[in-house]
């Protein structure tokens, strides 16, 4: 069902720093919740791709400490990322209230870095954001539309010192073509519906095909209500890169998978928009930023490593200290994979231990 232009584009918005409200006929405001619930309902399932091997992470740690979560005046939530000290990306479905019919006003919004059972340690309230204005919201669940379904927020404080923040990756050809073929595999991080107070890494997912022209990306990682504006990770070395954000569910061959932006959208005449949004950020290509000293999150995932080691059975309780059990277990769990032997935690670690659990 097609609304009419000018209720679609009262809809849509186009100015991200004012509250968008007008009164309301309550005949008329019951219709189009019905609407927009028939045309725009939220990803709320999850994907009945795979079971859910999710694992727990700690948020206070980089890099879950970047992601965080866009609390929308009390209403609901999604997940976001930091890709700056004073910006987030997040999808632009999630600041959108269907219940009445407009856009949020940024006064509304509030992003909590690294959150971790109601933690409130880095936060922000939303100073404005911006959208693309080619995202028709009650279209959102059109593959076509999806890759327009981004928001970059502005926040009131430059948090991402003491979170850190996550670099943009564009991927070519070659890094693509092992994505698909499970060469390689990815990973994505958020608060999904029924967890919604700790984070979960979904590790080891896989791409399967590209959509949009190919700036959209359909994946396998088990992704429910709360993981819209999450990011799909690749992890090289000991670096981390945002290669895609998520936004919806869609239907492939027969099943439901997940649906992301690609972050090439945002490098070439795709989402012109984004790239001019992105511009103002500063350097966000490639390398992210652990948290500064000082900071209450941690630079190095420690902790998860641990958890992780004791998971898979190598790291037990003992009279030695912890480092040298630690150590010990790092160089086994190195030895069974045959990695080359450190004995050192490491992103590269993290990224092959959660493998390893899922």
């Amino acid at each position: 069902m097609r609304l009419q232009p000018n209720l679609r584009r009262w809809l849509q918005g186009r100015s991200y720093r004012r509250s968008r409200t007008s009164p309301w006929d309550s005949t008329l405001a019951a219709l189009l919740t019905a609407l927009l619930l028939l045309t725009a309902a939220p990803a709320s399932a999850p994907a009945d791709v795979r079971p859910d091997g999710r694992i727990l992470v700690d948020a206070m740690e980089y890099p879950w400490s970047a992601i965080g979560r866009v609390n929308a005046g009390g209403r609901g939530y999604c997940t976001g990322f930091l890709v700056g000290p004073r910006h987030v990306m997040t999808a632009a479905h999630c600041l959108f209230d269907f219940t009445e019919g407009r856009w949020r006003g940024a006064n509304e919004l509030h992003f909590v870095a690294g959150y971790q059972r109601d933690q409130f340690l880095i936060h922000s309230k939303v100073a404005s954001y911006e959208t693309s204005d080619r995202f028709d919201v009650t279209a959102r669940r059109v593959t076509k539309n999806a890759i327009h379904d981004w928001a970059l927020l502005t926040l009131r404080d430059p948090i991402g010192h003491s979170a850190g923040w996550l670099g943009l990756m564009a991927l070519n050809s070659v890094t693509l073509k092992t994505l698909v073929s499970g060469e390689r595999q990815i990973l994505q991080a958020g608060y999904r519906s029924g967890r919604a107070h700790a984070m979960t890494a979904n590790p080891g997912c896989q791409l399967l095909r590209r959509f949009a022209g190919g700036h959209g990306l359909a994946h396998d990682c088990a992704v429910y209500h709360g993981d819209s504006g999450s990011p799909l990770l690749l992890f090289a070395g000991n670096q981390v890169h945002v290669i895609a954000m998520e936004v919806h569910l869609f239907e492939l061959d027969g099943r439901q998978v997940g649906a992301a932006i690609s972050m090439t959208a945002f490098r070439d005449d795709a989402e012109p928009q984004a790239r001019r949004a992105l511009d103002q950020v500063g350097r966000i290509w490639k390398n992210g930023q652990p948290p500064g000293i000082g900071s209450p999150a941690a630079d190095l995932p420690q902790d998860t490593i641990d958890q992780l080691l004791a998971e898979l059975g190598y790291l037990r309780e003992g009279g030695t200290a912890m480092k040298a059990r630690r150590d010990a277990a790092i160089r086994a769990f190195e030895a069974d994979r045959g990695l080359t032997p450190t004995g050192t935690p490491s992103l590269a670690l993290m990224n092959q231990l959660l493998i390893a659990a899922r």
